[in-house]
């Protein structure tokens, strides 16, 4: 954790020397699109898989430089996924399963387009997401045996995508590559076998408000 804030904290020192910056407030909202998921589990009498995930997002951006700049985001992430849960010999019910996280992302880009009103740009970089969801969830197959998913307190992950600015407003589209969120466990041990634990692809579309900027030529 101190190395992750140190990380940041010289991030945001070498780029507040540049003159050109701006603040602004976010949100968004992404979903896997079903394409994905970031488990499934499968034996013999149980079956366990994600069908689809979407969350929403609410903070703060920053941009610091005009041609090629640094933007660097704090905010907080809300996440639900719906689970299909199959028995032998029964139906499959659903279940939701909520998140929370505070995610941070320090991404470098370059504007492509760019004119006082109007600016066209590609951006990519780390995200750094910190779990605010300790609640462990247990499933039970029909012969009473059981598996633990628990979830993973700091996780990495990789945002890129290209957005737009027109006067004070921002619209960013973003692919989403994030480290798998949770360990599972039969008792005390790590299951490492029928797990798919495969990182997690998502899509994003953002707009944000630029209350404070300096950039404009």
């Amino acid at each position: 954790m101190k190395k992750i804030i140190t990380i940041i904290t010289l991030s945001l020192l070498s780029v507040a020397a540049m003159a050109q910056y701006s603040v602004g407030a976010k949100v968004g909202f992404n979903t896997t699109l079903g394409l994905n998921r970031e488990w499934k589990y499968d034996n013999q009498s149980f079956k366990i898989n994600d069908t689809e995930t979407y969350g929403f997002n609410v903070g703060l951006t920053t941009r610091f430089g005009y041609r090629a700049f640094a933007q660097i985001e704090a905010v907080y992430h809300f996440e639900t996924t719906l689970q299909n849960i199959g028995r032998a010999l029964s139906f499959q019910p659903t279940e939701r399963v909520s998140d929370h996280w505070i995610n941070l992302p320090v991404m470098f880009g370059i504007r492509l387009v760019q004119s006082r009103n109007f600016n066209w740009y590609l951006l990519a970089g780390p995200s750094f997401n910190f779990h605010l969801t300790n609640k462990q969830t247990t499933y039970t197959d029909a012969s009473g045996n059981s598996i633990t998913a628990e979830p993973v307190p700091v996780t990495f992950g990789l945002d890129c995508g290209t957005g737009f600015d027109i006067s004070i407003v921002t619209i960013e589209l973003r692919y989403k590559l994030m480290q798998n969120s949770e360990i599972y466990k039969s008792g005390d041990v790590r299951i490492n076998t029928n797990v798919n634990t495969n990182p997690d692809h998502a899509f994003e579309v953002a707009l944000a408000f630029r209350f404070l900027d300096t950039t404009h030529r």
